[in-house]
């Protein structure tokens, strides 16, 4: 799958013809978020046209972009092949929305009203479906689902590094967001959710080189430590052999970096093959299996990062498929969902990942070429 016309520039409309000016962070859209979610269809018509039954789990039907110098979220429809602003107005801050990190004018508001400033990362909402947490240069927001209403979680607008409750907190280009899916998860850093239905919002703090948390329950922002090298994505450690969301492996500049968070502390992972492939990671996630998929942006490529033996591969990105007619039915995981253009895909500085549930399809913000790209993973990287 190829979503976007491939040039920098402002369009809606389908995968093919849509524009995109510098995609960076990417989240999956699941059949589970109902009928609140523009565009994105009820679970029976989701599942009928993605051919699965009632019991086959969620069923990926779209993507979330942020859409960085175009200033929105963009959702990409895995079902009709459109493209659509999800959040914001197209323009920066000036009293109507999102500091721009020198000024504290932020403005809540109805999702299509709000002003980004410069959107880095989109984090679905595990307690509630169809709900977002978006970063941009200063603050980290939300997008109430049900509601339609973006509210701020987090910073005043103004870049700075200050722990605190709620605008008191002040960031520097938080590039990664990540969310406990667990109603609790107690560390020795003091993160914890309290409520069943609120999470924990971990946060790479870019410009501050630190790892952040938020209670979510009550806004309150706290360090967690230093990542040594200014950090980007995040993902947990979904290794069987490792407690659930106990460890969050960050991307950076410089390489793989390890946070425990029952001790925290951060070491670096001694890898393999460093010298041939480069460590200058943005995106990673993980699969259940234990491999870590990482964008290398200075050398244009993914590589697989098998934690257990610290092995690094270059992931092959084939040319895509024939892209189907329009209707094309929901991603389930075993296969794309279309679109794009023909010929070989090429990476061009590849930035943030998402991975569907299963493993099997990695979508990823192609940057330079203002396209999401999708790969159909190989079983040796799940299995």
């Amino acid at each position: 799958m190829i979503c976007g016309a491939g040039k920098r520039g402002f369009a809606e409309g389908t995968i093919d013809a849509a524009e995109f000016n510098l995609p960076f962070g990417v989240c999956l859209v699941f059949d589970d978020v109902g009928s609140n979610h523009d565009s994105a269809p009820n679970q029976k018509q989701a599942r009928s046209a993605a051919g699965v039954g009632a019991g086959a789990g969620r069923v990926v039907i779209g993507l979330m972009c942020a859409d960085l110098t175009n200033e929105r979220i963009r959702h990409v429809s895995l079902l009709d092949g459109s493209v659509s602003t999800y959040v914001g107005v197209g323009k920066r801050g000036s009293g109507s929305g999102s500091g721009n990190g020198t000024t504290t004018t932020i403005v809540d508001g109805p999702r299509l009203t709000v002003s980004l400033n410069g959107p880095r990362v989109i984090c679905g909402d595990p307690f509630k479906p169809g709900s977002y947490y978006i970063s941009d240069i200063a603050t980290v927001r939300y997008c109430d689902g049900a509601t339609g209403i973006v509210s701020l979680i987090a910073g005043d607008g103004m870049l700075g590094c200050a722990d605190g409750v709620g605008s008191a907190a002040r960031f520097s280009y938080p590039y990664g967001l990540l969310c406990t899916s667990s109603s609790s998860s107690s560390t020795s850093t003091g993160t914890s959710s309290s409520s069943s239905c609120e999470p924990t919002l971990f946060v790479s703090d870019n410009g501050n080189t630190r790892l952040r948390s938020i209670d979510i329950k009550t806004r309150t922002v706290k360090s967690l430590g230093d990542t040594g090298w200014s950090p980007s994505q995040l993902c947990f450690d979904r290794s069987p052999t490792t407690k659930p969301e106990s460890v969050i492996y960050i991307a950076t500049p410089g390489g793989l970096q390890r946070f425990d968070l029952a001790t925290a502390t951060r070491t670096a992972p001694v890898l393999k093959n460093k010298p041939a492939f480069g460590f200058a990671l943005f995106g990673i996630v993980c699969t259940s299996s234990g491999v870590l998929i990482a964008s290398n942006y200075s050398m244009s490529r993914l590589l697989a990062i098998r934690i257990a033996s610290g092995e690094v591969e270059q992931i092959p990105v084939p040319a895509p498929a024939p892209a189907p007619a329009p209707g094309m039915g929901a991603d389930t995981s075993s296969a794309g969902g279309g679109g794009g253009g023909g010929g070989g895909i090429k990476l061009s500085w590849p930035l943030g990942l998402t991975l569907s549930e299963s493993d099997r399809m990695l979508y990823v913000a192609n940057s330079d070429t203002h396209q999401i790209i999708g790969v159909e993973l190989s079983t040796s990287y799940f299995n």
